[in-house]
């Protein structure tokens, strides 16, 4: 079950599953999507991970951006892994996600 922590990082919703102390694996999910797309594989990972799932702009529960080109998808998600202070971290990504 996610830990939505109901609060938008630089414009993109997240959720949280596993234990807070577990390595951080960051999922994104692909075009038209929305990080529950990941939902059938949460209940494997959240057992030995601290699984972080984004929204994108304009997917799931985020709000719209004025632009979803690469390099300004990829600079809000090196932002938002910078405010949660993770370092090293695994990113996990399909179709645009990726």
């Amino acid at each position: 079950m996610a830990i939505y922590d109901g609060k938008h990082v630089h414009g993109m919703h997240v959720a949280h599953d596993g234990p807070r102390e577990a390595p951080p694996p960051v999922l994104i999910h692909g075009s038209g999507a929305s990080g529950n797309s990941w939902g059938p594989i949460m209940p494997a990972l959240a057992s030995r991970y601290h699984v972080i799932r984004i929204d994108l702009p304009g997917h799931g529960q985020s709000p719209p951006a004025p632009s979803y080109d690469v390099p300004e998808q990829a600079a809000r998600l090196a932002e938002a892994l910078d405010e949660f202070g993770l370092r090293p971290v695994t990113v996990v990504g399909h179709s645009s996600g990726g």
